[in-house]
């Protein structure tokens, strides 16, 4: 990582590290220097020295600024030509990195990237499909520290403990099969992590939803959600990167992390335990009310008189009347629970019997301290069904280090796509290098709409359409053409030691060790110096 801090000075480091925070290795390393650029204090010029330094790291070569004057300018228009064909942003920052040199080998290997550009335009069959699902493309993101409330670690060793990493959920040291069962009843999960000392092994391991030794302990195999989140959060990006893959037609396993990120989509529907149950007791009063109504259900004077009797000798004169009650009514009543219970369990597979009291009282209502705990037997049972199934989804984190290389590979495709547009764009071609002199045909500027091309020739090179003069005095009247030459022998010379293509035909150069161009101020009239 390059040293920001020699190179801006501490107290601009300071004020870049406050307002960017932890961003800032990925603003540098994305090479995105126009957000350095709204800093206090950072101009191009400090721009251009973080540029000189990311180059250095990520180029494994020395800058060589062979540019000066306005050749500087000529370099920048390339450039912004060239940052309109990449779609994606990652792409586009690569071509800051783009600088001419005199490094023959370093020139040789990007004309090699053109080539192999052009070659894989040529197998792209639906370019536009491609540049649109490109467009989607996105570097993965890294999801901050979470804590996942569902999970608790506990240990018995202090050891353990201490080594145990906490910034994924609460991590406890136990000593006592109470505190687990405390654990156990107000976590959906409980983590038993033991070591060789562990003395209360035998007790907890019961208890324990997970249990494992310290030497294989995988808290990203413990908890899968730490693994899932990785790829839900880029989801879009991988997405991308398989319909990409596809269209270029390339097989990859990005079919088996697609599926299983289908499969976390078919989550179970939520069951509102409440409501079932406010409506099951509506629903069953509402029908005893109707059933007792039509049903004869008379008590005759000798019962009445017995029941009175019975009631005057009871120290509970409820429950006299609750047994002495025609045995229709409980009938009823167990008949319509039935019935409800039998719709419930049709739509959410859980029974309602024990809910509800034996025998009918009116209104009907629930027990609500079982419905709590029936409540809280549902989740833990829907969480530990969705543990299971997110336990098994999550083997597709084995893809994630090659979904990094895939993501990365595709910015490279986006960068090869959009050399390749523009050599076939401006019908490029490719120099070819030699000791001592230019020479080209047909060149056209790249920065003109509809450029006249020219045919030029300075110093010794194989064409022989004029002599071998090293040195030229260039002369015509104002508006001659004569900035436009050097405009355009300047940027086929600059795109040659960059490396690409340039624009004109046959074109023989040298790689030079210095580029100067010195042009006219515009207030003093047409013309170059």
């Amino acid at each position: 990582m390059i040293d920001l801090k020699e190179i801006c000075g501490e107290k601009i480091y300071e004020r870049i590290r406050e307002r960017f925070g932890d961003d800032l290795e990925r603003i540098i390393e994305d090479l995105e220097l126009e957000k350095l650029m709204e800093i206090d204090g950072i101009g191009k010029k400090t721009a251009l020295k973080i540029l000189k330094a990311v180059y250095e790291e990520k180029t494994g070569i020395e800058f060589q600024d062979i540019l000066s004057g306005d050749s500087e300018r000529i370099y920048s228009g390339i450039i912004d030509i060239l940052q309109e064909y990449p779609v994606t942003k990652e792409a586009k920052n690569k071509f800051l990195l783009f600088y001419p040199t005199n490094n023959r080998d370093f020139i040789e290997k990007r004309l090699k990237l053109c080539d192999e550009s052009i070659e894989l335009l040529s197998r792209i069959e639906n370019l536009e499909e491609v540049l649109k699902k490109m467009k989607k493309m996105k570097k993965l993101e890294y999801q901050k520290e979470k804590k996942y409330r569902e999970y608790v670690i506990i240990t018995d060793d202090e050891k353990v403990y201490d080594s145990l990493d906490k910034k994924y959920c609460d991590v406890m040291l136990v000593s006592s099969t109470e505190e687990v069962k405390y654990f156990s009843e107000n976590y959906m999960s409980v983590i038993y992590v033991y070591s060789d000392n562990s003395d209360l092994y035998e007790e907890i391991m019961g208890e324990a939803d997970v249990v494992s030794h310290i030497r294989s302990f995988n808290i990203e195999e413990a908890i899968p959600e730490i693994t899932l989140n990785k790829f839900l959060i880029n989801r879009d990006t991988i997405e991308s990167a398989h319909r990409i893959y596809s269209l270029l037609g390339i097989h990859s396993f990005l079919d088996d992390v697609i599926e299983n990120l289908k499969k976390i989509d078919t989550e179970e529907k939520e069951i509102d335990i409440d409501r079932i149950i406010l409506e099951v007791e509506r629903k069953i009063n509402k029908e005893i009310e109707e059933r007792i109504e039509k049903e004869d259900l008379s008590i005759d004077g000798r019962n009445i008189l017995s029941i009175m009797e019975e009631i005057k000798r009871s120290e509970s004169p409820i429950d006299v009347i609750k047994r002495r009650m025609p045995s229709k009514i409980n009938e009823i009543y167990n008949e319509i629970l039935k019935k409800y219970n039998e719709d419930v369990y049709r739509e959410t597979e859980i029974s309602i019997l024990d809910l509800f009291p034996p025998e009918i009282t009116f209104p009907v209502e629930a027990d609500y301290e079982k419905v709590e705990e029936m409540k809280t037997y549902i989740k833990k049972s829907r969480f530990k069904k969705r543990y299971r199934k997110m336990k098994e989804i999550a083997n597709i984190g084995r893809y994630w280090k090659e979904i990094e290389r895939i993501t990365a590979e595709i910015f490279e495709i986006d960068l090869k796509i959009a050399i390749a547009r523009f050599i076939k764009d401006y019908n490029l071609e490719k120099p070819v290098f030699i000791e001592r002199g230019i020479s080209f045909h047909n060149g056209r500027n790249l920065f003109l709409k509809e450029p006249v091309g020219i045919t030029y020739k300075i110093g010794e090179t194989p064409e022989t359409f004029v002599g071998n003069e090293r040195v030229v005095v260039l002369t015509g009247a104002n508006s001659g053409g004569k900035t436009t030459l050097l405009e355009t022998i300047l940027q086929i010379q600059i795109l040659s030691q960059i490396g690409l293509y340039v624009p004109a035909e046959r074109t023989y150069t040298t790689i030079f060790s210095e580029i100067q161009y010195l042009a006219k101020q515009k207030s003093m009239g047409a013309g170059a110096l």
